[in-house]
């Protein structure tokens, strides 16, 4: 009897042991849905003259780093046509004009636990469309409601401010957009994040869009950029922005991985 006790407690130490490095080796245990979620959010400029093709093959390559994709330039695209087939995304763009077209916003499914997690897509105008010298198309905030598998809520939004040639004027489309997207911010104060091509450097503050909401939202990309990120200040981060990929010339697609915790 003793020798067959003996031998039950050298197997369950085995078994213990075993355990431990299976554990080691696999990394930490699942996070609960007590713990933030780590959502990883890049941003992309596709460019609106490249080939949809080309599109679609840059697309695969860097939304593998990625939860949600916000894209920019889109209007040669219809994403839910060509990611068909592909239960991995939910895509929400207007594909009714080219200027609702142009930003969209697309998650990957396994970060919500059921697919009515992602709400709708809200379009705000940015800016209208502007003739002259400037020549732009309207221009529109894309943004969705998401809610995670850990109950919090993010609002990811896309966005394309105007080019360097309509950015003169304190009434310009430039800074017409600006002042739109700090309303749109003080609408959802503590979820909105705002991902795109700013047409000026992240880091410099455009317009001095943190500063007009007393610093409520900071600025997020790589040294230099102007692709790149606007977030809660109270929102964590896992690491410094970065590049995850080739978006179009001029533009890399860029990564910011954010922390949710389930009260967000």
């Amino acid at each position: 009897m003793a020798g067959t006790t003996r031998t039950r407690r050298t197997v369950l130490a085995a078994l213990a042991t075993a355990l431990a490095g299976t554990a080691l080796a696999t990394g930490a245990p699942a996070a609960s849905a007590a713990d933030p979620q780590r959502v990883r959010i890049v941003t992309a400029n596709v460019n609106f003259g490249a080939d949809p093709d080309l599109v679609m093959e840059r697309f695969a390559k860097y939304s593998q780093r990625a939860d949600v994709v916000l894209v920019q330039e889109a209007k040669n695209v219809d994403f839910a046509r060509a990611l068909r087939g592909d239960d991995r995304w939910v895509v929400r763009q207007d594909t009714t004009s080219d200027a609702k077209q142009g930003s969209a916003v697309i998650v990957r499914r396994s970060i919500v636990a059921a697919a009515s997690d992602i709400g709708p897509l809200r379009l705000t105008l940015g800016t209208p469309d502007v003739g002259g010298a400037c020549g732009i198309l309207a221009r529109y905030v894309a943004h969705v409601r998401v809610e995670l598998k850990n109950g919090g809520v993010i609002r990811p939004a896309s966005l394309h401010l105007p080019p360097p040639r309509c950015q003169t004027g304190a009434d310009g489309p430039y800074e017409r957009m600006v002042r739109n997207v700090k309303q749109l911010s003080d609408s959802h104060p503590k979820r909105l994040v705002l991902g795109g091509d700013w047409n000026k450097v992240v880091r410099s503050d455009p317009n001095d869009l943190s500063a007009r909401t007393g610093g409520r939202i900071v600025p997020r990309a790589p040294e230099g950029s102007i692709d790149g990120f606007y977030k809660p200040k109270g929102l964590g981060m896992a690491q410094p922005a970065s590049t995850v990929g080739f978006a179009s010339k001029g533009h890399q697609a860029t990564q910011m991985i954010v922390l949710v915790p389930p009260t967000f």
